[in-house]
């Protein structure tokens, strides 16, 4: 006798397991595409905290030579703390300051407010000099260690004297929506020539006279760093973090799809990693020929957050509820 063998009533069953199997494999092997791989053995420590009343105004900016930390507060206090979380110094301003900057030797730091600037000895704390003119909004830098260089806000720059407070030269420039990023050797310069518009890169020492553009991205670049080398220029545009070299233009990798706007970008001084600040609170580590993830904190993303010279601390203000300087460093837990 013929024994009939019946199907055997699992088996779409076991086809529909098997397949669904096969769409989770395939779901996790786009997902690990798409998220960034995040390093072992390295992460991302609190070092300190100190609490701001009413939140920052200005900063976090640190000294040069990387000992000091400096940022501005709401309540009016330009306050510096060591690395280790040590304040050495509270100075008074009076207004929140728009803007701080440190003299290329440490030894001051100058802030400003809308129409006065002061600037501060950073070893005790003496102010060696108070400006009050309509020609100041905003500190931008130093001119040798012996000049201050104000903004007022539109077209002029003026040079002050540190320590008698005397102007020294007022300049016209017309900027309108140009920026203009100088490359660290002072060679080379990125230029974009609007808001949204294409950057170029030139040279600016005695060399001949070249510029050329930045190619190999879709869409606008919204902002660009220079590495400390000033071999390559690290940019944030709609491809997500994306390096080229300086010398060419031409593009060499992509490196991490943010997960909101990149507010702004900073290489560390040894050149190996960049610290991404972006517009969802986050301050985030990335490797500078990787991409992979080293590390992140929370930060306020109308607040920088910056390197120190040291090239493993690094710097940012939380957000308005909870308003702290935090010191940070990435270390290796092997």
């Amino acid at each position: 006798m013929v024994r009939k063998i019946e199907p055997r009533r699992y088996r779409p069953v076991f086809a529909a397991v098997l397949l669904l199997g096969a769409l989770l494999a395939a779901a996790y092997i786009v997902r690990q595409r798409l998220e960034p791989p995040v390093a072992e053995g390295v992460r991302v420590e609190l070092v300190a905290a100190v609490d701001l009343e009413g939140g920052a105004s200005a900063g976090p900016a640190w000294s040069p030579d990387g000992s000091v930390l400096a940022v501005a507060s709401v309540a009016g206090d330009v306050i510096l703390m060591r690395a280790s979380g040590d304040v050495v110094q509270r100075l008074k301003h009076g207004a929140a300051a728009t803007s701080l900057a440190w003299s290329p030797d440490s030894t001051h730091i100058a802030a400003a407010s809308w129409g006065e600037m002061r600037v501060w000895r950073a070893s005790d704390g003496r102010e060696s000099a108070r400006v009050v003119a309509g020609e100041i909004y905003e500190v931008k830098g130093w001119s040798g260690r012996d000049e201050v260089v104000t903004w007022n806000g539109e077209e002029y720059f003026t040079g002050w004297h540190r320590d008698t407070g005397q102007m020294i030269e007022t300049q016209f420039v017309s900027i309108g929506q140009q920026q203009l990023v100088p490359s660290p050797d002072g060679k080379l310069a990125t230029w974009q020539s609007g808001a949204g518009g294409a950057w170029t890169v030139f040279q600016v020492d005695d060399g001949p006279a070249e510029e050329w553009s930045l190619q190999g991205h879709s869409g606008s670049i919204q902002r660009v760093a220079w590495s400390p080398d000033s071999s390559e220029i690290a940019g944030a545009c709609d491809d997500g973090i994306v390096v080229w070299k300086a010398r060419t233009g031409k593009l060499d990798r992509v490196l991490w799809a943010p997960p909101a706007a990149v507010k702004s970008i900073d290489w560390n001084y040894p050149g190996s990693m960049l610290l991404v600040l972006t517009e969802d609170g986050s301050a985030t580590v990335i490797d500078a020929r990787s991409g992979t993830e080293i590390g992140a904190s929370r930060a306020d993303p109308r607040s920088g957050a910056t390197w120190s010279r040291d090239g493993h601390h690094f710097a940012v203000v939380t957000s308005a509820t909870q308003p702290q300087l935090l010191a940070l460093r990435v270390v290796d837990v092997e």
